[in-house]
């Protein structure tokens, strides 16, 4: 099944309000450090030294940063973003990947979160040779991680986050990239997490 913008940004209010802050969220602090994860994941921060290149995982950065932005975006519009799909034109003109990132923490920072979600939805194309649908995709799977979380104690400092040997967010991109359709995920997260988790704390 393929998302469209306004279904995610059905989503991302449903996640908003379920889960409570302290009272310093900053979607755009947030989304500024989902970006600074996508170009490490590339090794384009510490190149004075090897780094692991694992563009899947940045592709899953660029996904949550997306997450932020639609926060940010639902935070401060009064819009009920309705036809907003049409607005959301990636810019192909665009030519260096350093500029699309550039542009885009240009438009984080400055709140500007329907420029940013342009830049998003270049950077899934140009860079990561996806088409935008595969955004929505992963994001609707994303959502499902951190409402599978929520439901397991990430907040109150119970949830494992390594599943065997692996973080969490590894075993959701394997799931996403083998096309686990959204409404079965939580199920094949749960199975997973029981195998992998609570079944080996039984043991213990």
């Amino acid at each position: 099944m393929e998302y469209t913008l306004q279904q995610c940004l059905e989503q991302q209010k449903k996640v908003d309000a379920s889960i409570t802050h302290n009272g310093t969220y900053n979607p755009r602090w947030a989304a500024l450090a989902e970006v600074v994860e996508m170009i490490e994941h590339q090794g384009l921060i510490k190149t004075w030294s090897e780094n692991e290149v694992n563009d899947k995982q940045a592709f899953m950065e660029l996904v949550d940063t997306q997450a932020f932005c639609m926060s940010g975006y639902l935070i401060h519009s009064f819009s009920d973003f309705i036809g907003i799909e049409a607005e959301i034109k990636p810019n192909y003109e665009l030519i260096k990947y350093t500029e699309y990132v550039d542009r885009l923490i240009d438009s984080i920072q400055s709140g500007n979160y329907l420029n940013a979600m342009d830049f998003i939805a270049t950077i899934c194309v140009k860079e990561f040779k996806r088409p935008v649908s595969d955004l929505y995709y992963y994001y609707m799977g994303k959502q499902t991680l951190t409402t599978f979380r929520q439901a397991n104690g990430y907040k109150e400092g119970t949830y494992t986050k390594i599943w065997g040997k692996l973080e969490d967010n590894e075993y959701l991109t394997a799931a996403l990239e083998l096309g686990v359709e959204i409404d079965c995920l939580y199920e094949h997260l749960q199975d997973t997490y029981t195998a992998l988790v609570i079944a080996k704390a039984d043991t213990e």
